[in-house]
């Protein structure tokens, strides 16, 4: 098996450097443009030549030379932007600089596999090399028929693409490359999942304290259109009666702003207020409102209602 492994890879480098003498080590692309702030390079590679996120190049000066190491991130037709570089590396780099490819058994696989483009050579490389980095992005760049060749069951749990159909998958190939791929999708749709309820948490407490502030708002605007109504309306002038052999006070309810006033035993009293029809209640000055339970007024002596439409209104207890 390890040399079956061996003899692979090798006719893959073999395969490779016929192709293109690129691979060996001679340029294949070169710097076209220099980002300092952002710390990035573009690399042009005059072919795409099965380049993957991930796959790392080193730029060379003139005498051949490392000046830095690449590793591709925006893959594009036919060239690519790098991940963030450190400073100093970024010092040493300019346009036109030579780029070359960096080799090992896994990546020369691996475009070898893409430079091939069939189902048997993606079949190989995910078996010697089931848990490559390079497969997540291997098996989304493939066609849906290409995917479907290479393997039907994956293929469906693909399309399917649910925690069920995955896990199914996993049960069938446990251990094997897709089984881990499948692994790790099942994994991206959690923290997917969390997310979106992360979100929706979000929203509905924002949703709750919007609702709370329409309705402090709407509060606020009925008491001041109720305040202007009453400032709107004519005064009337009454009078407050008790007729009891005892003192009490007549409360006025809102929206009526008169404070509440006492009237002594067998007597009355002039009050001007705005017309309209309100709510009173009369309480004893004598009882103790502490008597009362936490937060409860006193039990009112007599309650009622007054419209008051024209002068000389009344409001008698009993």
């Amino acid at each position: 098996m390890k040399l079956r492994f061996i003899a692979l890879v090798l006719i893959c480098l073999f395969a490779l450097v016929g192709a293109r003498p690129a691979l060996r080590g001679n340029p294949i692309g070169k710097v076209v443009d220099v980002d300092k702030r952002a710390r990035t390079v573009l690399v042009d590679l005059g072919a795409r030549d099965g380049v993957l996120k991930g796959l790392k190049f080193s730029i060379v000066g003139r005498r051949g030379s490392q000046v830095a190491l690449v590793v591709a991130k925006d893959v594009r037709e036919d060239s690519f932007w790098s991940e963030t570089l450190p400073t100093d590396d970024m010092d040493g780099i300019f346009d036109g600089m030579e780029v070359r490819w960096v080799l090992t058994p896994e990546t020369s696989m691996l475009i070898g596999s893409r430079r091939k483009n069939t189902a048997g050579a993606y079949r190989d490389f995910i078996r010697y090399f089931p848990g490559s980095a390079f497969l997540p992005e291997l098996v989304r760049g493939m066609p849906e028929p290409m995917l479907k060749d290479v393997d039907p069951e994956f293929y469906t749990a693909w399309k399917a693409y649910t925690r069920e159909a995955f896990g199914d998958y996993i049960k069938r190939h446990p251990g094997s490359g897709l089984a881990m791929l499948a692994e790790a999708e099942i994994k991206s749709l959690g923290a997917y999942d969390a997310e979106q309820e992360k979100i929706r948490q979000e929203r509905a407490k924002r949703a709750d304290a919007y609702d709370a502030e329409q309705k402090r708002r709407e509060a606020v605007e009925d008491k001041a259109k109720s305040l202007n109504d009453m400032a709107g309306r004519k005064e009337m002038m009454g009078k407050l009666v008790n007729n009891s052999n005892r003192a009490v006070r007549f409360v006025f309810q809102q929206p009526s702003d008169l404070p509440p006033e006492t009237v002594q035993a067998n007597s009355s009293m002039d009050v001007r207020h705005p017309s309209g029809s309100y709510a009173y209640k009369v309480f004893s000055i004598d009882e103790n409102p502490s008597t009362a339970l936490p937060g409860a007024e006193p039990a009112p002596l007599a309650s009622g209602n007054v419209d008051i439409v024209f002068d000389f209104w009344e409001v008698a207890y009993p």
